[in-house]
């Protein structure tokens, strides 16, 4: 190690598995309070304003390859499995919750009565009553509860394509009840009965699941949407705007968000939007629309918004999105102020050719926080994204720290020079004045990688007089030096009184 100046704090460094050109890992002392975040939600989990959530069976993989995965970067962890309980997200589908009624869309087969106005309420809600208590079965535990019914919409427009049947079939129902009826007087009245069945059925629901389990953030999936999917129709001049005529819609919604305790927008990539300026579009948009509605319960405590992802495309299982894929979709969710991400997968995304993740395309986008212990040291780490457009919120997430640990990739020389710049423009600003720096040259196990001494001049941190400063090669692939850093930086923290 090459040291520039004794360094009287503390620091972590995260292991990373992929390339970086340039990142910053913010670290701090449980003991100590970080300054507050100017974020659009309250956090859920205390000083975690954006959560990374993980809602997919993985243990089919470890099941078939016997390799266990690492979920830790996870702040919470659920199965979509049936079988699965007690998980700190759960998914309710329509067989999950209740007597849901909706009909089978290949055999046409009436489940539960079909139309919202044919179930029996009471039954519905004595049974949705069991299923919660049985996927849900503490009180106590704190996480998200998003309930997924997709067959039908509670908008009666809004039920077009093969959703259309709930319309047409309502129809009917009035016009069996009454033949003097016009097919014009009877949709009126249609409309009437299942708007009317389609809202006691979604809020009875919901209000069943917030009294059960207070603990719990509950919300439907997918609401809400935006409707922006003329993306293939109008792909050079797509622009991703919700419709008025939708934003309207959403707004006969009010009902709705104002029982929600969360909201659960989806932003699912089709190839047509890969790494395409319009992806970015898509989701910025549907976003949005979702902290537009946030508000609507509450102007000064709007509902955290958690946003639904895949890591694969739609329509293409086996292609993974690329990192500008996930800058798109991740990271723009994070920069416009969402709570968090929620990465869902089936069984389609556990059977995949190769029957493994691919660890080059999972870069840091926008912040993630961890927690490490050694010994009887636990250190709370920010994870903060290297890309251009995060760069702009360092600075925040720098505020009231113990230390910032600044990783470059040594081995990438062409990177160097903006690296350097991007430091020295971060530790210029006032609000970090003497916060100690700790600098990491990563991948110092590839040919050509700048040494300590070479990192030293190149970045030059002689010239940082204001505060502690030391710099470390190291490989993370490798592990080298790891493990030394982490016990420097830990010795030199039991020094530091908060």
């Amino acid at each position: 190690m090459e040291t520039v100046r004794q360094m009287q704090s503390f620091g972590i460094c995260v292991t990373y598995t992929y390339p970086i050109a340039s990142g910053m890992v913010f670290a701090t002392l449980l003991v100590c309070c970080c300054s507050s975040l100017n974020i659009r939600a309250r956090p859920v989990v205390q000083n975690s304003p954006f959560l990374s959530i993980w809602n997919a069976p993985t243990e089919l993989c470890t099941e078939r390859t016997g390799v266990q995965l690492d979920m830790n970067i996870f702040s919470f962890i659920g199965s979509t499995l049936k079988t699965s309980t007690g998980q700190n997200i759960t998914l309710f589908y329509p067989d999950r919750l209740g007597y849901y009624p909706y009909k089978n869309e290949i055999t046409g087969e009436a489940l539960n009565g079909g139309l919202p106005q044919l179930s029996l309420l009471e039954n519905h809600l004595k049974k949705a009553k069991e299923d919660i208590q049985f996927y849900i079965p503490s009180d106590e535990q704190f996480g998200l509860a998003v309930i997924d019914w997709e067959n039908w919409r509670p908008v009666w427009i809004r039920n077009w394509g093969s959703k259309d049947i709930y319309r047409q079939e309502s129809i009917e129902l009035v016009q069996q009840r009454d033949l003097s009826l016009s097919e014009a007087e009877a949709r009126i009245i249609a409309k009437m009965e299942f708007e009317a069945a389609a809202k006691s059925i979604m809020l009875e629901s919901l209000k069943l699941g917030i009294e059960m389990k207070p603990n719990r953030l509950w919300g439907y999936y997918l609401y809400p949407d935006c409707y922006n999917y003329d993306y293939k129709q109008n792909p050079y001049n797509y622009t991703g705007t919700c419709l008025d005529i939708e934003i309207e819609r959403n707004n006969e919604l009010n009902w709705l968000w104002e029982k929600s305790t969360a909201l659960y927008p989806s932003i699912y990539l089709e190839t047509a939007l890969r790494s395409s300026r319009n992806a970015q579009l898509f989701v910025r948009n549907r976003v949005q629309e979702a902290i537009r509605i946030s508000y609507v319960s509450n102007a000064t405590h709007p509902l955290p918004v958690f946003v639904y992802t895949r890591p694969v495309f739609t329509d293409v299982y086996e292609e993974y999105l690329s990192q500008d894929d996930l800058v798109n979709t991740i990271g723009e969710s994070a920069a416009l102020g969402a709570s968090g991400i929620v990465i869902w997968g089936d069984m389609n995304l556990t059977q995949n050719k190769s029957g493994q993740f691919t660890e080059d395309m999972i870069p840091t986008v926008g912040f993630n926080m961890r927690k490490i212990t050694k010994g009887n040291v636990t250190i709370k780490v920010w994870d903060i994204g290297g890309q251009p457009r995060f760069r702009s919120m360092w600075e925040r997430y720098c505020r009231g720290v113990n230390a910032v640990v600044y990783m470059v990739d040594a081995a990438d020389l062409e990177k160097v020079e903006a690296s350097k710049n991007e430091l020295h423009s971060l530790i210029d600003k006032p609000q970090l004045h003497g916060i100690p720096v700790l600098v990491l040259g990563n991948k110092r196990d590839l040919p050509g990688a700048l040494d300590e001494k070479q990192l030293i001049e190149k970045l030059n941190l002689s010239a940082i007089q204001d505060r502690e400063i030391c710099c470390y090669s190291i490989s993370c692939k490798e592990k080298d030096n790891i493990d030394i850093t982490l016990q420097w930086l830990i010795q030199h923290s039991k020094s530091r009184h908060c």
